[in-house]
């Protein structure tokens, strides 16, 4: 075979394989009884925040931050300095609320409230 022969050959095999690994990767996560893999008590405000206002930043939800008792909540000032824990609102007046688990999922929730607000909203 010549390069562009077994370039498209491979290209080819990869496109396959992905079809062939998606159905069983989907039917294993469709079926697991893990729901989350991680907090989500502010994902979904977090993704509102990033459709919204195109941030992380949590304050807009202040009264649910203090209705949660500032459950993983940190302060990240605007020189990136973060503090956590926090236990009011007066311990964070300049910077933002952010959520203090990964915001990998929250990026991954996005398209779905996104979508969800298209259907129903």
């Amino acid at each position: 075979m010549d390069g562009g022969v077994a370039r498209e050959f491979a290209r080819g095999s990869r496109a396959r394989f992905a079809l062939v690994l998606f159905p069983g990767v989907f039917a294993v996560h469709l079926l697991s009884p893990v729901g989350t893999q991680g907090d989500s008590r502010w994902t979904i405000p977090m993704a509102l925040s990033l459709i919204h206002d195109g941030d992380a930043d949590l304050r807009e939800f202040a009264a649910q931050i203090e209705a949660h008792q500032y459950y993983a909540i940190e302060c990240v000032t605007p020189d990136n300095v973060r503090r956590f824990p926090i236990v009011s609102l007066a311990d964070c007046p300049e910077g933002a609320l952010r959520n203090f688990h990964p915001v990998a999922v929250a990026v991954l929730v996005t398209p779905m409230v996104w979508g969800w607000r298209l259907l129903f909203g």
